[in-house]
This record gives C-alpha cells, structure tokens and sequence, in this order.
C-alpha cells in the first residue's frame, strides 16, 4: 500500500509539470505578442551562429511556394527531424548526392543530403593544388554554413548533421527554382545589375580562400529567382593549409563581412566548428583569417577604405522567371544571353 510521503512526492511533482507547462505556454504567449526578446531567456541573447543574417531570404516549399518559420533554427529543426516520404539520387555531382522529400506538419521541402567521407588521393585539376591528408568529407557542408552565418553572411543554405538510410551525413535545404551558375556562363541568362554580380563574386571569392575550398565550380554556384548568389557543395573545403586559396581573385571586401573577419573569436570559433572540424583543420583556419585580415588590412592602408571596401547592393525586389519557363511569345525562343 502506498505510503503517505509516497502519495505526497507524486502529488508535488505532477504540480510541478502543470506549473511548468503553464510557464511555457505564457513564454510562448507573451513571444507571439511582444517578440521573444521581451519575454526573457534563451531569446533574449542570440547566437551569431543560428541567427540570421538577414531577413530577405523566402524559403519556399516542394511546390516553390512562400513557407514560413519562425526563425533560422526552426528550419534546422526541422530539417533533423521531419519524415522522410522519399530519396532519388541526383546525377550530378561525383558522389552522387540524394534529393530529399521532408514532411512535418504539413510542410513539405526538399533537401539534399550527402554522404560522403573519404580521403583523396586523386590527381589535381587545372588550377587546383593537392593537400596533404585531404578529405572529401559530407559534414563539412554544415562547418561552412555555421561559419556562412558567423559572418553574418546569407551565402550557404541551412545544412544539418543527419543520418538517413544507416548512413550519416549531411542534409541542406533545396533552392528551388534555382539556377546553377554554369546557365549564365552558357549565355542563357545574364546578370540584371552586372556591377552587383561581380560584388558577389568577390564576397564567393573571399569565403573559398577562407575556407579552404578547393572544389569551386560552375555547377556548385547557384542563382536564385532574385539573382542573389548561393554557395554549395563544399565536401573538399577547409584544406590542412594555413594559406588562403586563390587570392588573385580578390580585389575588394563587402563592408560588413570586414567587420565581421576581423571581430570573430578564435575560442568561439573552436568551438562553434569544433564538431566538425579537427584541431588541426581549425588551426589552418583561423591562420587563413589572420592572413586575409592582414591583406585586405593593407590594401586598406595602401588605397583607402572607401576603395576597398563596399556595401553589397539589396537583392531584386522580386522574383524572376528564368527564359527556359517563360512561355515563347510568337513562337520564338528567347535570345541567348538576352537581358532578364
């Protein structure tokens, strides 16, 4: 028979639930009205690793239609934990990626999910460099978001640790309705605001040389509906060397990502990467930061701050159609290269 101390545990603790559900739900309450700022806690103080950078990026769903989350970290809730309904490999890209169909609550997505962990010991590219020990490795893909938005930069879609089919990995958003790059150098499409575009080259340019990333290529360059750039695929980045990759590329610095190489912690950077990267991989990171930071430093000194630095013009106002979509008007295909 159930003592009376007994009966008064169970009594105190099943209060205690009820009064932390009720907590929650006035948490949860008082964060839809006034913001989750205002109402104190884990909200209160935000972590430049999960938060956005900006507040322009539209996520859409598997019909390419407007989905809303409640923030950056709902998405990658999301991406770890929604069901599975279906994988198709994709045929491109040599390790054979897999599109992803997401289900949770009634939000359907597509992601990519990647699998790959090897070492490499084939021979280098045109204009690529061999590295000692380097990896073709899947989880780097969520090493360079989480460093993508360190930086305050929306350059590499949501990507999350996740393991599929027995198999571990990585698991990034799709971007549908988006262009590989590869379109553009085709003629098929071109820039509406050339200058624009080339500011986001040089944004591209100086994130690979940080991250070591030796694989860039037309095909892992994507362009979305608002001809803002995005980067992907970056399996065989953070290379075992100190030295950036291909600065001769770089000419100029977009203003906040200055501001934000030069102000990152190399503690909280070890350990916001750390379950990505190892010792030795971030300490050719961290050399790689301090060598660009000394180098667009000197331009600085040597051409004067308005010359190298920029602000990054705002993405279009709305979305495009890609030619390929568009209904021909007469009959007629649209010119190749011709202006969107």
């Amino acid at each position: 028979m159930r003592s009376q101390k007994q009966t008064e545990d169970k009594e105190r603790r099943v209060s205690g639930r009820r009064c932390r559900g009720r907590a929650l739900v006035l948490l949860l309450v008082v964060e839809l009205l006034v913001g989750p700022a205002a109402a104190g806690g884990a909200g209160a103080d935000t972590d430049p690793v999960t938060t956005p950078a900006s507040s322009g990026v539209t996520w859409l769903d598997a019909a390419s239609e407007p989905v809303v989350f409640a923030n950056e970290d709902a998405l990658l809730e999301y991406l770890r934990t929604a069901d599975v309904v279906s994988t198709q490999e994709l045929a491109t890209g040599l390790n054979r990626p897999h599109k992803v169909v997401l289900e949770q609550g009634g939000v359907r997505l597509h992601a990519v999910f990647r699998d790959v962990d090897r070492e490499r010991h084939d021979r280098p590219r045109r204009r690529r460099r061999a590295y000692l020990d380097q990896r073709d490795r899947a989880v780097y893909e969520v090493a360079a978001y989480r460093l993508s938005r360190m930086l305050g930069l929306d350059l590499v879609p949501p990507a999350v640790d996740r393991t599929l089919h027995s198999r571990a990995g990585s698991l990034q958003v799709w971007l549908e309705g988006a262009a590989m790059a590869l379109e553009h150098y085709r003629g098929r499409i071109s820039p509406p605001d050339p200058d624009a575009w080339s500011l986001q080259l040089q944004r591209m340019h100086l994130f690979d040389a940080l991250v070591g990333n030796a694989d860039r290529n037309y095909g892992n360059i994507l362009i979305d509906r608002r001809w803002r750039l995005w980067l992907v695929d970056h399996t065989q980045a953070f290379v075992k060397s100190p030295v950036p990759l291909d600065i001769s590329r770089l000419a100029r610095c977009e203003r906040r990502l200055w501001d934000r190489l030069c102000s990152l912690d190399d503690n909280h950077l070890r350990q916001a990467l750390d379950p990505w990267l190892s010792p030795h991989e971030l300490d050719c990171l961290l050399a790689r930061r301090r060598a660009l930071v000394e180098l667009i430093r000197s331009w600085i000194d040597e051409r004067g701050a308005d010359a190298v630095l920029y602000d990054l013009p705002a993405p279009l106002p709305a979305p495009l159609v890609w030619p390929w979509e568009a209904p021909p008007l007469g009959g007629t295909e649209p010119a190749a290269g011709a202006a969107l």
